[in-house]
């Protein structure tokens, strides 16, 4: 037997043939779950709020804002990274206005301070991008006493206390009061728009009204996570039916990237590490999907819609969630649950009282 033939049938490089097929296909895959979106107009005249922007998704579409020439206000919760992020932004795009804000969405005071600025400084806010979240931190209660997940990822997790029957009542506050604070900002603005980012597993969703914060039973991370996720979902439709008719359009976009940075088990990252090197989308791609709903003239006529992108036709395509999302019933009980715990319209009205004079 020739030596060709000993080598083309030798295990070590049959082996080695067959990993460059499953890589090239990995590859392949990634590249078509990924959306491509260039912004073709300059964004001069916008100014963009964006949470979670100094990791991910939020950090590339942050970049790729200040590419095309928009105002961006980082919105994070460590200063220190956010300065070095963004001055990393600022020498890449040789954008200048781009600029750090505190804002723990763990924190009412610090969720009230940061809009309480852009308020102050008669500042306007043409997109709101809600991206920050958490999954599957450890189930411990925050300093506030809350469940975490949705703490953060839906309402935050300052605690507030309210008298009720003789019993003391937790309640937590986060991206829902961000949003309702900005409102009038964004639609003296317009026309805006408001996106928020949500993980596919929204879909296994459930809002459990009867123990909404998880206090009664010790909470799954997972099942946690994902009422936090559908709660994004549900109170965006309602925010969009409010808004009908107010040329400020809200949006979800399905992602497919990982936020489970802060799963601490090493042998869960370990056994997850390859789906997720091939089936997660890189942030800088999923940060095209971000602009094209942000800024593009396609959706300008569109609200309350989600969408995911569809590797066939290349573009996003709406979807739905599951029947939980669709019900008004829900929609309204969710958002006047978060609007009573979060006390949003008063501090909407009291900052009215302040700024407008």
């Amino acid at each position: 037997m020739s030596l060709t033939r000993r080598i083309l049938r030798s295990p070590l490089f049959l082996s080695s043939c067959g990993a460059a097929v499953v890589l090239g296909g990995a590859v392949f895959y990634k590249e078509s779950i990924s959306c491509c979106y260039k912004v073709d107009s300059k964004l001069d005249n916008v100014v963009a709020v964006v949470t979670g922007a100094t990791n991910g998704i939020g950090l590339a579409t942050t970049r790729k804002l200040a590419e095309a020439g928009a105002r961006v206000i980082m919105a994070s919760r460590n200063m220190d990274k956010c300065k070095e992020q963004r001055r990393k932004i600022v020498l890449e795009t040789r954008n200048k206005n781009v600029v750090c804000r505190l804002c723990d969405l763990a924190s009412l005071e610090s969720v009230e301070n940061f809009a309480k600025r852009i308020i102050q400084d008669k500042e306007k806010v043409n997109l709101l991008i809600n991206n920050a979240g958490i999954m599957h931190v450890p189930p411990k209660p925050t300093v506030d006493g809350f469940e975490p997940h949705l703490g953060v990822n839906f309402l935050g997790s300052k605690r507030m206390l309210l008298h009720r029957d003789d019993k003391k009542r937790y309640m937590f506050v986060g991206p829902h009061l961000l949003t309702v604070l900005l409102l009038d900002q964004l639609k003296v603005s317009a026309p805006s728009r408001i996106v928020n980012m949500i993980d596919i597993s929204c879909k296994r969703g459930h809002v459990n009204f009867q123990d909404l914060n998880s206090t009664k039973d010790k909470p799954q991370p997972q099942c946690v996570y994902d009422q936090s996720q559908l709660a994004r979902v549900v109170c965006t439709r309602e925010l969009s039916r409010q808004l009908k008719g107010k040329h400020l359009h809200t949006y979800k976009y399905v992602k497919r990237t990982g936020i489970g940075r802060q799963v601490k088990s090493k042998f869960v990252k370990v056994v997850t590490w390859p789906a997720k090197k091939i089936g997660l989308q890189a942030p800088d791609k999923a940060a095209n999907a971000v602009l094209l709903l942000a800024v593009s003239p396609e959706f300008g006529d569109v609200s309350g819609k989600t969408f995911r992108y569809d590797r066939v036709t290349k573009t996003l395509k709406e979807t739905e969630i599951n029947d939980e999302a669709e019900d008004l019933r829900v929609q309204l009980r969710l958002w006047l649950t978060a609007d009573y715990w979060t006390k949003a319209q008063k501090v909407q009205l009291l900052f009215l009282s302040l700024f407008s004079r």
